[in-house]
């Protein structure tokens, strides 16, 4: 009973040390929040508050503001839903190959191998060239931003689709 009662007091210590570590990893995100809705005149005024006497949305307002952002969005938008939809189209015929047969297995087996072995950045930098030469870079629709992002995202999306498909029966 007594080591029952010890694990459960360690139990209980882990538990609270995760929530207080947990809890101070959000103080920065509150202090940001804080600083956004308060005026500029408070923000400098000695003692600091840690509360705004007066909330303003003034620094919302200048972000939604910005041209800048509104286009990055957009177009961040964009790539993520193509590199999304490009990816599913190349990998889920793949993957699900690779599930029913096993010679097409270790075939994509080895590919994906060799693409994970390298680092990203031994693989974008060459792709980057390409892209370059081939006039895909700097376009208004990104479309050699997402055409990186879906190579490197493909062998990630191929290993988890296989697994996926490999446990759906093959009589289905």
């Amino acid at each position: 009973m007594r080591r029952r009662t010890q694990r459960g007091g360690r139990d209980a210590a882990a538990t609270l040390a995760a929530w207080a570590a947990a809890l101070l990893a959000l103080v920065p995100l509150v202090l940001v929040v804080k600083q956004a809705l308060t005026t500029d005149r408070e923000s400098f005024s000695w003692p600091p508050t840690f509360v705004p006497h007066e909330p303003t949305l003034v620094h919302f307002r200048a972000l939604a503001d910005a041209a800048e952002l509104r286009d990055g969005f957009a177009l961040s938008l964009l790539v993520a839903l193509v590199t999304v939809a490009a990816t599913l189209v190349l990998a889920t015929p793949a993957a699900w190959l690779a599930a029913r047969d096993r010679a097409a297995d270790r075939r994509l087996d080895v590919l994906v191998l060799l693409a994970r072995v390298f680092p990203a950045i031994a693989i974008a930098v060459p792709l980057a060239v390409v892209l370059v030469r081939a006039g895909l870079y700097n376009r208004p629709a990104a479309p050699g931003l997402w055409i990186a992002h879906t190579v490197l995202a493909l062998p990630v999306a191929f290993l988890v689709l296989r697994a996926g498909f490999r446990a759906v029966p093959g009589s289905i």
